[in-house]
């Protein structure tokens, strides 16, 4: 009868020596040898080989089956990275962090890292690119020419970190149809932008620094203003110098001012005196001015503004600027066949035109009887810069 030992990890019948008789020796020894032969190491066919035991020095075929279980996987730099589909680390161009690349099947080049995180480009856009602080899309993976965008509202923020606030660009909401706007080359020197039926913005239009000038970074009329020869013949006419249009500060232009009325006033005197209230002051611009005499509104007097004369007499009517008589008119009185004379004239009869240099004045108007007397009734004194 055979005495085995069964070994514990292939169940090898050992026999032994000295106990087996020859042929039971000879049989077991030889089931041994068989068992040895075929075994693999798996579970009861052998003791399990440690990584110690291996030393894999070619690529090592897992054919077509899975890895599991790997808790992690470290990567070696390899000589080439040309190889297709293939998973594998590298540096970026121009050296720097280590990542993990991909080579698909047509032999693109996807970093899947990036600068110390997920490079998410690699999977979103195609086209796109990042490198210092810009991205950069093209159209598709290795084309150089640039891609265009169809999207709504773009915020453009600040190069600062944490910014809160951007400038929106966004079209009219109202937009009837795609139209194009064309920004403009740099000018040779500052203009003025403009923007042409067709999208073209241009800023051809540069100041002459004549008419308009460029002065503390803005555009200003000349500081003298716009001179007569700026100005192209006829194209100031009556509509552009309507009452309503220059009666005031805008054009430089100053009036008309009217004194109130010089009610009933009468004189005797051999000099020149000022009636009640005929008197104004206005300042000008360098422009004449046009004196005039005219009736006050009062209806009551049976009579509108006028200057009556009696006696026998020559009268002087002058319009004065400060002490300067700047108008005369000498009026002669003859005596009637009753022995007196009185001759009347209206308001509107006594005007003149001064050309003072700018400045503020006064301008009134003066009679002197010479003797005789001179009556003033119901008179306003009007002066305007013409």
């Amino acid at each position: 009868m055979s005495t085995v030992i069964v070994s514990p990890y292939m169940s090898l019948p050992v026999p032994v020596p000295g106990v087996d008789a020859g042929p039971d020796y000879a049989n077991n020894l030889n089931s041994s040898l068989n068992i040895l032969d075929s075994h693999n190491h798996s579970s009861c066919s052998g003791v399990q080989i440690t990584p110690l035991g291996l030393d894999i020095n070619i690529n090592l075929n897992i054919q077509n089956n899975d890895l599991t279980n790997v808790s992690g996987v470290d990567f070696s730099m390899p000589a080439s990275s040309s190889v297709l589909t293939r998973l594998y680390t590298n540096t970026q161009s121009g050296g720097g962090v280590v990542d993990l690349f991909y080579n698909d099947g047509a032999g693109n080049v996807i970093p899947l890292t990036k600068a110390g995180v997920v490079n998410s480009t690699a999977s979103s856009i195609p086209g796109e690119s990042y490198s210092g602080g810009t991205f950069t899309w093209v159209q598709g993976s290795g084309s150089t020419t640039p891609a265009n965008f169809d999207i709504g509202l773009i915020t453009i923020r600040p190069n600062i970190a944490s910014t809160t606030y951007g400038v929106q660009l966004q079209p009219p909401s109202g937009i009837a149809s795609d139209y194009a706007l064309v920004l403009p080359a740099l000018p040779a020197a500052k203009g003025i932008v403009q923007l042409d039926s067709s999208g073209n913005i241009t800023a051809t239009l540069v100041p002459d620094n004549s008419t308009i000038v460029i002065s503390s970074n803005t555009l200003q009329v000349p500081s003298g203003g716009i001179t007569a020869t700026q100005i192209a013949a006829g194209a100031v006419g009556t509509t552009q110098i309507a009452s309503a249009a220059v009666t005031g500060p805008k054009l430089g232009l100053a009036g008309p001012i009217t004194s109130t009325t010089s009610g009933l006033f009468s004189t005797s005197a051999s000099s020149y005196v000022t009636p009640t209230n005929l008197s104004v002051s206005i300042t000008t611009t360098g422009r004449p001015v046009l004196l005039m005499l005219q009736g006050d509104t009062t209806t009551s007097s049976g009579k509108g503004g006028r200057i009556q004369c009696a006696g026998n007499s020559n009268y002087l009517l002058s319009f004065f600027r400060g002490v300067t008589n700047v108008s005369r008119l000498t009026f002669q009185s003859d005596v009637s066949a009753a022995g007196f004379v009185t001759d009347e004239l209206p308001a509107s009869a006594f005007a003149c035109i001064d050309a003072p240099t700018a400045g503020t004045y006064t301008y009134t108007f003066q009679v002197n009887p010479n003797g005789g007397t001179c009556n003033v009734y119901l008179c306003q004194l009007t002066a305007v810069e013409i």
